[in-house]
């Protein structure tokens, strides 16, 4: 069993990152990222609050950060959602702007025990929920470790990781594809794999955060990186995908809008040029994700300067 070490800073992200894109904020991928931040959050008042969760962190804008701590520590009902996993989406997110802004001096040591403790009673009530498909079961494993994070309950975190370690060994088929997803036959769209693997890698890098290299782990040659990958080809030749019938161009580049946002992070774990990953990357970016991780372009971008490589 690893070691955790709680940091509480990003969620999803180190202070190296946010001084990566300080420092190369004139280059891209970065420059389009910071515009971008600078540009009107966007209307709905979670995302609004994320933005400026954003501005803080990044801009070091403390009247933001203020306004974005207040608002959140005082507002402790989460409105309900349509579904089981919107719920969970709400309640990451939130999660991600607690840890945002937690060391905001406008984040009061009597706010946040409020707020923990509601939050507390949110994920309890939650847990009580038995999962009706595999990617409620990933989502559910995502927000247990970004629980254990911001409660500091080492218990959710171990059994995050050990629903991970099950993934990848029992989960993942050599070729990449979810064998879970591919037996469902209601999760065998190309949405299910995306959400699926944001939601590993997002466990992923959230545990990377505290110590826990789950990026690393890997049974029979297969490991994340080997999910992550196997969604790519069906940008580029979507007509190929096996599991449904009709899916085409302008849906699957509509899919990757929407889901694709794990490439940024997998894109920088893998630490070397991939072909597929930039191209995809450069028709999505600037990557924003409000239930994905936030602004991903700007948390977890690689400086474009390499050479041409294969596809694949």
């Amino acid at each position: 069993m690893q070691m955790v070490s709680f940091q509480h800073y990003g969620l999803f992200f180190a202070p190296a990152q946010v001084a990566a894109a300080q420092k190369y904020a004139k280059r891209e991928p970065y420059q389009l990222a910071w515009e971008q931040l600078h540009q009107p959050p966007l209307a709905d008042p979670i995302s609004a609050l994320l933005w400026e969760a954003f501005r803080y962190r990044f801009d070091e804008d403390k009247a933001v950060g203020a306004q974005a701590a207040e608002q959140l520590l005082n507002d402790l009902q989460v409105a309900p959602a349509a579904s089981f996993l919107d719920q969970m989406m709400v309640l990451l997110v939130r999660a991600q702007i607690f840890e945002l802004v937690r060391d905001h001096p406008a984040a009061t040591e009597a706010l946040q025990d409020r707020w923990l403790l509601k939050f507390g009673q949110q994920i309890e009530h939650l847990n009580e929920t038995q999962p009706s498909t595999y990617v409620e079961q990933i989502w559910l494993a995502l927000l247990k470790m970004a629980a254990g994070v911001v409660l500091e309950h080492e218990d959710l975190i171990q059994d995050s990781a050990a629903f991970y370690r099950q993934v990848i060994e029992t989960a993942i088929h050599p070729r990449g594809y979810l064998l879970p997803l591919t037996e469902s036959t209601a999760e065998t769209g190309l949405q299910h794999t995306l959400l699926a693997l944001k939601g590993l890698v997002l466990l992923a890098e959230c545990g990377q955060q505290i110590g826990l290299d789950l990026w690393q782990y890997s049974q029979r040659n297969v490991s994340l990186v080997t999910a992550g990958l196997y969604p790519l080809y069906y940008y580029f030749y979507p007509e190929k995908w096996q599991w449904t019938d009709g899916l085409d161009q302008p849906e699957a580049e509509r899919l990757f809008r929407l889901h694709g946002s794990y490439l940024e992070p997998l894109n920088r774990h893998i630490g070397k040029p991939t072909r597929a990953i930039d191209l995809i990357l450069k028709d999505l970016r600037p990557v924003v994700d409000v239930q994905g991780g936030g602004m991903l372009t700007l948390s977890h971008g690689v400086v474009i300067g390499r050479g041409p490589f294969g596809l694949f």
